[in-house]
């Protein structure tokens, strides 16, 4: 099977900065505002109907399959790792997705 990922075969993934640091203006820990969302977004999420939550998920699953060669490369380059290996990341990560939806029905 040939590889999706668009890096030339053989070829190391750039580092995009330096440091992970170097790319993050921002300030931690952020503002207590934003630390709050997060727990005020999950007690919106667990009022959702499972069945409607299983369909917001199928819709990244699909969102992941549609775009599986592209997230890939963007792994390579990022993380550093073969295409190969991004790709079973991807491929993961639908799957989970996939589980998932199987749990909601």
């Amino acid at each position: 099977m040939a590889s999706a990922c668009s890096l030339p075969a053989g070829s190391i993934a750039p580092r995009i900065s330096p440091s992970p640091a170097a790319a993050c203006p921002c300030r931690w820990p952020p503002p207590w505002p934003q630390r709050t969302q997060p727990g005020r977004r999950f007690l919106h999420w667990r009022q959702v109907p499972a069945s409607r939550r299983g369909l917001v998920i199928r819709d990244l699953a699909t969102a992941l399959r549609e775009r599986k060669a592209d997230l890939a490369t963007l792994l390579a380059i990022e993380v550093g790792k073969i295409c190969s290996e991004a790709e079973v990341e991807i491929r993961e990560m639908i799957d989970i997705a996939d589980y998932v939806v199987g749990l909601f029905r």
